[in-house]
């Protein structure tokens, strides 16, 4: 009887795809290839991947689980070579918006620029110059406000920045 391995739900969830990235790019579904690295070099090879991605460090229980799942024959095998290239997309995919963020991000902070406000609002405690550029373009042109807090109002409906 196989032994079912679940993903934590507090994890958090770029976690097993960057995990599962490593194996779709190393092997292309092969996951006999993979398990012959054995635990240690794949967790180096894992946390390479992550680190590449942007995030500190991988979840090692998550990973462990994961690399316990590749000597686990249940499931459809047929059915992984899919699933592997789905993974592929959504972590194109995610390339792609991360890129974009970038420049997206650097579009704002070169208004704030043009506006001259970049140096004024990066002395705010806690608020960054793309964050500003947010809280602007949320509340349009502050000339229109009444005060501090018509600015605070819709900049609170933003959430977090």
């Amino acid at each position: 009887m196989s032994k079912s391995i679940t993903i934590p739900a507090s994890a958090a969830p770029s976690q097993p795809i960057l995990t599962l990235a490593l194996i779709t790019g190393r092997d292309g579904g092969d996951l006999e290839r993979t398990r012959r690295l054995g635990p240690a070099r794949f967790e180096r090879m894992v946390r390479a991947e992550v680190t590449r991605r942007g995030k500190t460090r991988p979840c090692l229980r998550i990973v462990r689980n994961l690399f316990t799942a590749l000597s686990d024959p249940a499931g459809v095998l047929t059915h992984r070579p899919g699933a592997f290239e789905r993974i592929a997309w959504v972590l194109g995919d995610w390339d792609r918006a991360r890129s974009h963020q970038v420049d997206v991000e650097a579009e704002m902070i070169a208004v704030l620029d043009e506006l001259e406000l970049t140096n004024l609002v990066t002395t705010i405690p806690g608020l960054s110059a793309v964050g500003a550029a947010a809280i602007l373009a949320h509340t349009g042109d502050l000339r229109r406000l009444t005060s501090p807090r018509a600015v605070v109002s819709p900049a609170m409906s933003m959430g977090p920045l």
